[in-house]
């Protein structure tokens, strides 16, 4: 049963599922200080189901062309992907294999209108820069900075002396 505030209160057995989203599930989408957002709807389970899904997760989606939002139950829990995004090493381009790895991504036909082709263009040569990346085992900053101190000081490395 929910009460009057939106609360549950847990009676019968109810479990109410966790959200792992924005907590509101409904606004009134007045202007200014009338804005008023709430969690009214759930999605609730009795503890034999719960033991059964006991991963199971409820994501609130976005609202288009009502007042709620649509809840999504997924049954088994995963975890938000957390990929570190691309990022290209000015220093990359001196690579034989870079150019050929670019120069094979942009010649590859592609259907479709010129932003779709551009934009699976770029997407294949993120993946294959980031598998030779992975294979260099190569590290953005870290490595390209050790990499050019190595190319300026080839007998050692200088570590100027600070006054």
């Amino acid at each position: 049963m929910i009460d009057g505030k939106g609360e549950q209160r847990l009676k019968a057995g109810g479990n109410s599922i966790a959200n792992q989203s924005y907590p509101f599930t409904w606004r009134n989408n007045r202007p200014g200080h009338e804005y008023i957002q709430e969690r009214l709807d759930r999605v609730l389970a009795t503890p034999s189901w719960c033991l059964l899904f006991h991963q199971a997760s409820v994501v609130h989606l976005d609202t288009v062309g009502s007042d709620h939002s649509a809840l999504l139950l997924n049954l088994k829990s995963v975890p938000p992907r957390r990929r570190a995004p691309f990022r290209f090493d000015a220093p990359w381009v001196e690579e034989d294999e870079v150019q050929d790895i670019i120069n094979q991504s942009w010649s590859i036909p592609v259907h479709g209108s010129h932003a779709f082709s551009v934009y699976k263009k770029i997407q294949a040569c993120r993946s294959s820069l980031s598998n030779w990346k992975r294979r260099k085992r190569l590290n953005s900053g870290h490595n390209a900075l050790r990499n050019q101190k190595l190319r300026f000081f080839p007998s050692k490395i200088h570590h100027p002396v600070l006054p």
